[in-house]
């Protein structure tokens, strides 16, 4: 059973947030306060990225912190598969900063990930400039396949073995058979099950596992699988499953309230778009009035900031109007 890996990536930062923030934010770890509930901000962040979602981005998430000195923190987390130069990256970035704090009067912390293969992109920061005026956003990113598993600090924390899953899905074009390939792979599994890891943790990875794993021949697949069956011993295809009962209940019920919070925000668009429409005529039906009173258009045009022009196509419309009346 293979999981979709935009599914896998927000499950994973769902129910392993703190050891994220330890692995890629060590320093920081501690600053939190982690009795405190986790608030993640699932509908705030739909509603940012109406209009700028892109399609290379498997999953994101929005959370806010609390910290042990009494203040907040909101932090950015997203994944992005890019293998190629991307112009409008950094642009992206930037404005779902300014966006974040827009709305919560805060800058967030924005974490990157890079789980592609291409050694020259690792965009960091954007920067625009024009006639001495400008603005500069710069971000932390983890680039994947520049961090290999024996760079890792606390190789005990269960993100660091689901980076190292990614790491070697970034070394498969190296791989010369399907073996090699299981090579790669098949000791995550066995550290797996030699850690004292929970089952609903195992169970996890080895979905993780699967999601990343390419290989070119479909009999691999069920070999693969087999080993794996083998080393866990009790743990069987059928069970490692039926973990993900509960995981795509949550899921299902994730696309809904996804798809509530799509038609919120297309009805706050349309009840906005009325009001706009609704402020429009008045200002329309004044101008006219005023228009009518014979008050000079210059005059017309400063209190209500519009051009003279719009003025002579208000008194076009109110005129045939009249005279269809």
């Amino acid at each position: 059973m293979i999981i979709k890996k935009n599914h896998l990536w927000k499950t994973a930062f769902h129910k392993f947030l703190p050891y994220f923030v330890k692995f890629f934010f060590p320093d920081r770890y501690d600053e939190v306060d982690w009795t405190k509930k986790t608030l993640f901000l699932d509908k705030e962040l739909n509603s940012l990225q109406l209009n700028s979602r892109p399609k290379n981005r498997v999953a994101d998430v929005l959370v806010m912190l609390h910290l042990k000195n009494g203040k907040r923190v909101y932090v950015l987390l997203h994944i992005e598969i890019q293998g190629y130069y991307d112009a409008d990256y950094t642009f992206r970035i930037h404005q779902m900063r300014y966006r974040i704090e827009d709305k919560f009067n805060a800058n967030p912390v924005m974490l990157s990930i890079f789980t592609d293969d291409d050694p020259n992109f690792n965009p960091q920061e954007h920067l625009v400039e024009t006639w001495g005026s400008g603005s500069k956003t710069f971000f932390n990113t983890y680039k994947v396949m520049d961090n290999p598993p024996s760079t890792y600090t606390d190789p005990d924390n269960p993100v660091a073995l689901i980076m190292e899953v990614v790491y070697n899905s970034t070394q498969i074009k190296k791989a010369s058979s399907d073996e090699d390939i299981m090579k790669l792979f098949l000791p995550i599994a066995k550290k797996l099950f030699s850690k004292n890891y929970s089952k609903e943790y195992i169970r996890f990875l080895i979905s993780f596992i699967e999601a990343h794993v390419k290989f070119g021949e479909s009999e691999s697949y069920r070999k693969f699988e087999q080993k794996i069956e083998n080393m866990a011993k009790v743990e069987t295809t059928a069970e490692i499953a039926s973990y993900f009962f509960d995981v795509e209940t949550w899921l299902k019920n994730a696309k809904k309230e996804s798809e509530r919070n799509r038609k919120m925000i297309e009805r706050e668009r349309q009840e906005r778009e009325r009001e706009r429409q609704e402020r429009e005529r008045e200002r329309q039906d004044a101008v006219w009035v005023m228009l009518q009173q014979g008050i000079n258009t210059d005059i017309i045009a400063t209190v209500f900031k519009i051009s003279v022009e719009d003025i002579a196509v208000i008194q076009k419309k109110y005129k045939e109007k009249d005279a269809l009346a």
